[in-house]
């Protein structure tokens, strides 16, 4: 089981960056630290100069929809785009943060998904969508970034980035000056990450069962009902 330690906190001790739950081995180990983005890493485009006749075949790319609606890039869901030897169009690797630019409303911007493993080859990105690569993993690891740039304070941070009025952008430059609290130490990111993913794990487990009581019962109600064409 997991155990969490509840801080009590005073109204001076809320001020500071300490989470209000927190791992029982963690909780001398002081403030997370308030992080611009700026300074743990940069940004990179997706592809560039493509036309509809190009997408199909080739190379496996990020779509937006993988970037959207999961925290975690499955490199079995990506699509094809031919790349040419000669074309500069940059690359993915392991713990690039894939942020999404674009939508119809600003509570849908600046969705974001993990590489949590090395492409097994030349992986591109969507042209609707940017790479935030940190410099250092050590400091930022691709299992804690999964959850943070899926938290609430992440999602307050960057929706009033949104711009437009049909439709609403973020800009990389914008991305760049957020700030967001992350721990200092490694060991407490991989704590919350492995916390986390417990959980989805079994959330998975259970849905995997509720579509086999799904399954089960429409073949009970196949069978219980007659036929009408045996009618």
């Amino acid at each position: 089981m997991i155990k969490l330690y509840n801080m009590p906190m005073s109204k001076q001790e809320i001020k500071k960056m300490v989470p209000k739950l927190r791992f029982p081995e963690f909780r001398d180990a002081g403030e997370w630290e308030e992080k611009s983005l700026v300074n743990l890493g940069q940004t990179l485009s997706g592809l560039s100069g493509k036309s509809g006749d190009d997408f199909g075949t080739g190379k496996p790319f990020v779509t937006y929809m993988q970037v959207f609606s999961c925290a975690w890039i499955d490199f079995a869901k990506c699509a094809k785009v031919l790349i040419a030897d000669n074309e500069n169009q940059n690359t993915l690797q392991r713990g690039d943060i894939l942020i999404t630019t674009s939508s119809e409303t600003p509570e849908e911007v600046g969705f974001a998904s993990v590489l949590l493993d090395s492409p097994p080859e030349p992986l591109y990105l969507n042209s609707f969508c940017f790479a935030f690569r940190p410099d250092n993993l050590d400091m930022l690891i691709p299992e804690f970034s999964c959850y943070l740039f899926r938290s609430p304070i992440y999602r307050q941070a960057i929706k009033p980035l949104a711009q437009g009025v049909t439709r609403y952008n973020i800009s990389k430059g914008g991305f760049l000056k957020l700030r967001l609290p992350i721990p200092k130490g490694q060991k407490e990111q991989q704590k919350i990450a492995d916390c986390l993913s417990s959980i989805d794990d079994l959330i998975s487990a259970q849905s995997q069962k509720l579509d086999t009581l799904k399954a089960h019962k429409k073949g009970l109600m196949q069978q219980l009902f007659p036929n009408i064409e045996a009618l």
